[in-house]
């Protein structure tokens, strides 16, 4: 009996030895969260210049420019997104960090979409779908500063800070 249970103790010792180490801890996922923050300003300050410009001109190509600021702000969250997805938590504070972060990209993107098609609308002439889009994206984007702060709150439970605070907030 007690061969058994020695061979039964080192078969358990030399499986947890051979178990592959976790891929990643809440450390990595807060830096994959917040490592593209530099092109999330840099695609922001597009964005903020190409709506100045369209109040001010009122032209096509202006609105056009705040399309192509979508879809450089779109391309910097995909790239979140898929760096999120190759890291996995290691507490629980971590795993709601990482599904809340996932949502505020999701979020972020669809109101940004969102806009996008309310500005190509608005340029056809439906002014009321325009506006009904814009409403509609203007919603999507305070779910996504939501879960935002929740994502901060949470990496901020795992005891990770930022002091910029949300992506999304920036």
């Amino acid at each position: 009996m007690t061969r058994r249970l020695l061979s039964g103790v080192t078969v358990a010792v030399a499986l947890l030895a051979a178990a592959p180490a976790a891929s990643a801890d809440d450390a990595s996922l807060f830096n994959a969260y917040n490592a593209r923050q530099g092109e999330v300003d840099a695609a922001g300050d597009q964005y903020s210049r190409a709506v100045r410009r369209a109040t001010r001109k009122k032209t096509a190509r202006a609105f056009r420019g705040i399309i192509r600021a979508n879809n450089r702000i779109n391309a910097v969250l995909a790239m979140i997104k898929s760096e999120l997805a190759a890291q996995a938590a290691s507490s629980e504070h971590g795993r709601r960090a990482r599904v809340h972060a996932f949502r505020e990209v999701r979020w972020w993107r669809r109101a940004n979409n969102f806009e996008s098609k309310a500005i190509r609308v608005g340029l056809r002439g439906h002014s009321a779908r325009a506006r009904a889009l814009f409403r509609r994206g203007s919603r999507t984007i305070r779910r996504c500063y939501r879960e935002g702060w929740r994502a901060t709150r949470q990496f901020k439970a795992a005891g990770l800070t930022s002091p910029v605070g949300p992506i999304s907030e920036t």
